[in-house]
């Protein structure tokens, strides 16, 4: 047995967590982790950052990422280890893992996916809900245009007498206040406002991706949690199939009232689908690789970090059975309800087997990052 590094009771360089650095043969299921998943996302990563100057900050809210210039020597060889099929010596070579430990309370892991919504170009039938494009008076701000310490954040809104003000909440929006993208079933277009993108097919066979564009920079409340404080089910029917089953059940009208208590509306933009496998674009405006990817908040970590996230897996009536796994998950999304530092939304994939396990993925976990040696604060490790 390996003895024990010495440990880092301070936490990395300007992070708000603190964290105890381990080695690589402490972590008892790091030999079988699947890293193929989340080397192409890496490489993904890598590819962006190679395109900036070697100075700039991996993110202006978390610091403990460093700037670009850090992640480049590992970047630089990661083609020689992925030809020589070396993938776990590349990270044991080039990372230091951070276990992450935190007073806050917030520890969950949810998951998320891209699903394939049949849909209409006119309104016919049960396809009476418009996928709102974005609407003329929807106004984008880049905050990083007046404060570089912003960079990265954007807000939207819509302007009032001299001030920007919030644009309505959800409840308050008609269908005439966005173009249509297409029409879908409103259930449909509930849930792929909170999945943030996804396909939409038609008659004719044509696919297109209905890509997150823009919201109206309301909270996100969820469905679920205001359905079980209601009595309306329990905790366990709170997957994604248990609320279209309540959803349902209770008819149009109340349906509506209750997809209504959150008022967060996501706008979309059509986008050709030129590679089928090629999932969608997370907020590093990258392809988000299924089980390779995961959002999380930008108030705490950068784009682009790996993290060794142990949790259970979904089960389903075929393979998995809610067992402990491991995955190792680069940082390449965001979104509104992904807040806290123990707190991320794997990407699952594409379709209906994505969704069962997205939709049924609710634990807490163990957060470990991956950083470059380079960022060592402590020279009193030796290395894995």
């Amino acid at each position: 047995m390996p003895s024990k590094p010495h440990p880092v009771t301070a936490q990395p360089e300007n992070a708000d967590f603190f964290s105890e650095r381990l080695a690589f043969s402490e972590i008892a299921v790091w030999s079988d982790v699947d890293l193929k998943p989340s080397v192409q996302a890496f490489q993904r990563s890598c590819d962006l950052l190679q395109s900036r100057p070697a100075d700039t900050p991996l993110s202006s809210r978390a610091g403990y990422g460093g700037v670009t210039g850090d992640w480049l020597d590992a970047c630089t060889v990661l083609p020689r280890y992925r030809q020589a099929g070396e993938l776990r010596r590349f990270f044991e070579d080039y990372f230091d893992p951070y276990e992450i430990v935190t007073n806050e309370e917030t520890n969950k892991l949810t998951g998320y996916f891209e699903p394939v919504y049949e849909a209409r170009r006119r309104a016919a039938g049960e396809f009476t809900a418009p996928v709102p494009g974005r609407p003329a008076d929807l106004i984008e701000v880049d905050l990083g245009r007046f404060d570089p310490a912003l960079q990265g954040r954007k807000i939207w809104g819509k302007a009032g007498s001299g001030e920007l003000d919030l644009y309505p909440a959800r409840r308050d929006i008609s269908a005439s206040t966005a173009p249509a993208l297409a029409y879908a079933h409103p259930m449909d277009v509930f849930f792929l406002q909170i999945q943030g993108s996804g396909r939409l097919v038609f008659p004719d066979g044509e696919v297109i991706r209905a890509a997150f564009d823009s919201h109206n920079h309301r909270p996100f409340g969820s469905l679920a949690n205001h359905l079980i404080k209601n009595g309306e089910i329990e905790r366990s029917q709170a997957s994604m199939a248990g609320l279209r089953q309540w959803l349902n059940r209770v008819g149009t009208e109340r349906a509506a009232e209750a997809m209504a208590v959150n008022p967060r509306f996501v706008f979309f933009r059509s986008e050709p689908i030129l590679d089928p496998q090629e999932g969608p674009k997370g907020a590093q405006g990258l392809p988000l690789e299924p089980e390779g990817s995961v959002a999380v908040d930008l108030s705490h970590h950068p784009m682009g970090v790996p993290f060794l996230i142990s949790s259970k897996r979904p089960g389903d009536e075929v393979a998995w059975k809610g067992e402990d796994h491991t995955w190792l998950l680069i940082s390449q999304d965001t979104g509104g309800a992904i807040q806290g530092i123990r707190r991320g939304d794997i990407y699952f994939g594409t379709g209906p087997d994505a969704g069962r396990l997205a939709g049924s993925m609710n634990y807490e976990g163990r957060f470990i990052v991956l950083l470059p040696q380079t960022l060592r604060t402590d020279e009193a490790y030796d290395g894995p």
